[in-house]
C-alpha cells in the first residue's frame, strides 16, 4: 500500500486483507500535490485532539519541527529543525515553504517538540531543547 497518502478510516487501518506493513502518522499536511496545504488540513483536523493549545497556535508558533515527505521522483525526504517553542525554530508555514522550494510535493508534519531529535549513523545531529540526563542503565 505504498501509494496510500491521506486520511485513513478505522476500517483502513484495521484491514486484515491488505494490511499496512508500516504506517506513519502526523498532524497537519504541509504539502499536497506540490501546493501548501495547511489551511485545508486545519479544516479537516479535529481541534479537540490538540491538548497544548489551538491549531492556529500550533501552526504559527516557532518550534522544533520534523516532517516527512517525498519529491516528484518518489524519493523520501526527512526534515528536522531544532528549536524551542515560542523562542526559536520554525512555524509550519516556514517548513512548508522550505520543503516546497526543495521540490517536495507531499509532506506531513510529524512530532516537533523539545525532544525531537535527529540521529545520523548513530550520532546525534541535532540539539534537542529538552535536556535529559543520559540513561546509565546500559
Amino acid at each position: 500500500r505504498s501509494s496510500d497518502l491521506g486520511y485513513l478510516s478505522q476500517e483502513d487501518v484495521l484491514d486484515r486483507v491488505n494490511p499496512f506493513v508500516q504506517l506513519v502518522s502526523g498532524v497537519i499536511w504541509l504539502l499536497r500535490n506540490g501546493e501548501i496545504y495547511i489551511e485545508e488540513s486545519k479544516r479537516a483536523e479535529c481541534d479537540e485532539t490538540q491538548s497544548t493549545g489551538t491549531f492556529d497556535h500550533f501552526i504559527n508558533v516557532m518550534s522544533a519541527r520534523t516532517a516527512v515527505g517525498h519529491d516528484r521522483s518518489g524519493r523520501l525526504v526527512l526534515f528536522h529543525a531544532d528549536g524551542q517553542t515560542s523562542s526559536r525554530g520554525l512555524t509550519l508555514w516556514e517548513v512548508a515553504e522550505f520543503l516546497k522550494e526543495q521540490g517536495v510535493v507531499n509532506a506531513i508534519n510529524l512530532y516537533g517538540g523539545g525532544s525531537a531529535t535527529l540521529v545520523v549513523n548513530g550520532t546525534l545531529a541535532s540539539y534537542p531543547s529538552d535536556h535529559c540526563k543520559p540513561d546509565r542503565k546500559s
